[in-house]
């Protein structure tokens, strides 16, 4: 059929993307680790392309796979993988919500990363 696109063609596409938003989500969290913290993050995303477990490829940071498709998901994902490196490796809680004192988890909401606190049920934009 004309148009027809090769699965094998959409899974590099599939992978080629999620590896971008994993580094790009990475980079943005890097910098503002480094800016709250002062300290350097030892993070990288990892891919293997075509893996027996994720035919599509695997893309992971901190151990941890992402699937996202879009920037905001990638992003969600990501800050959990980094807050855990943070908490692991300096025993540090990021980030923390400046009005409450207590630490923001990452979720999506109406379509944007954001750091959620419980405490003040508010929202901060993820970077």
């Amino acid at each position: 059929m004309h148009g027809e696109i090769p699965p094998a063609y959409l899974i590099d596409l599939l992978f080629e993307r999620r590896v971008a938003l994993a580094r790009t989500a990475l980079d943005l969290l890097r910098a503002a680790v480094e800016r709250d913290l002062g300290v350097e993050l030892h993070l990288y995303v990892r891919a293997i392309a075509h893996s027996d477990y994720e035919p599509s490829g695997e893309v992971e940071v901190y151990g941890e796979q992402i699937r996202a498709i879009g920037l905001p998901e990638a992003l969600a994902a990501t800050a959990v993988t980094v807050q855990t490196f943070v908490a692991d490796a300096h025993w540090v809680v990021w980030p923390t919500c400046a009005d409450h004192h207590t630490g923001l988890y990452p979720t999506l909401a109406a379509g944007a990363a954001v750091w959620h606190c419980i405490t003040g049920a508010h929202d901060l934009a993820i970077p």
